[in-house]
């Protein structure tokens, strides 16, 4: 399995000291590197992991997953395993093979959104999601960051 990472300097997540992580799952090395380029280029300060192996490694905001390994079609394996380690994450399945029914039950289990491999400029939409993910992220962490008001502070001394 090969492994490797990017990183460059903030959307804003930096801001409070959060790196966005995502990974992208695909035994295509030639996708990946694709997805890789469009990511860095788009989201500024994300960090980013390729796998060629269909493992979902716990911990990531976003997970870019493709369906087919080799014969195997591993999606609706890779969304449960992210959904039970990683509830909050961001899935995008990726792939030009994708039928209604496998469509219907991987959106019904979590997946975010579709990136059709067939018409890789015509996937705006997936973007905006990861873009709305980030900003998401980023003022969970701004807020968790937040110092308490006078108020709660004095609150905080009574209401135990």
């Amino acid at each position: 399995m090969s492994n490797t990472t990017d990183s460059q300097t903030a959307i804003s997540p930096d801001t409070v000291n959060r790196k966005i992580r995502a990974v992208i799952i695909d035994d295509d090395p030639i996708i990946a590197m694709y997805m890789r380029a469009r990511l860095t280029a788009r989201f500024e300060g994300i960090e980013i992991e390729t796998q060629d192996e269909p493992v979902a490694a716990p911990g990531m905001d976003i997970y870019m997953v493709d369906n087919q390994f080799g014969e195997r079609a591993m999606a609706s394996t890779l969304v449960e395993e992210i959904k039970n380690t990683t509830p909050e994450a961001l899935i995008i399945i990726m792939s030009s093979t994708l039928d209604y029914a496998l469509l219907s039950f991987l959106m019904n289990r979590g997946c975010n959104g579709i990136y059709d491999k067939k018409t890789p400029l015509d996937n705006e939409i997936v973007f905006e999601l990861i873009d709305d993910h980030i900003k998401e992220i980023t003022k969970k962490a701004e807020k968790a960051n937040r110092k308490p008001s006078f108020l709660q502070r004095i609150k905080s001394l009574f209401i135990k």
